[in-house]
């Protein structure tokens, strides 16, 4: 003997075009929606003597749907020093260019090579630096 779940045929029907309702809208957002991604670069500059000195490193984040980029955000410096006595004394980080086919995102930081204190800087050498990455979708 059979049992038949649904007690008539709407409410079948009901329950049918709801479900093919919600899995076009589902497909539908899925393709459409912008996703969070994140650009890196970095480079380490070494002595003459291939002792790791500092690195220069550039992040943003942005958003892609896969066709054009939207959304640049939150542009930072990933700056770190690995000899002693030399430490980055100035850095900004920021999206140079935002295209929806190409964007750019810059670090533009200055090294130093002495004593640095809040009272007294005595430098030996200071270098400017500078890395850039571009993204495309």
């Amino acid at each position: 003997m059979k049992r038949n779940i649904f007690k008539s045929k709407k409410i079948k029907k009901r329950i049918i075009g709801a479900l093919a309702c919600a899995l076009i809208i589902a497909n539908v957002s899925s393709v459409s929606a912008a996703t969070a991604k994140t650009v890196s670069a970095s480079r380490t500059q070494k002595s003459w003597l291939g002792i790791a000195v500092y690195t220069i490193g550039v992040k943003g984040d942005y958003k892609t749907n896969g066709k054009k980029l939207s959304g640049w955000s939150n542009a930072r410096c990933n700056n770190a020093t690995h000899y002693p006595g030399w430490s980055c004394t100035a850095k900004s980080a920021s999206w140079v260019s935002k295209g929806e086919k190409k964007s750019t995102v810059r670090n533009c930081s200055t090294f130093f090579y002495g004593l640095d204190t809040q009272w007294i800087t005595v430098g030996i050498q200071s270098y400017d630096d500078e890395i850039s990455k571009s993204v495309t979708p």
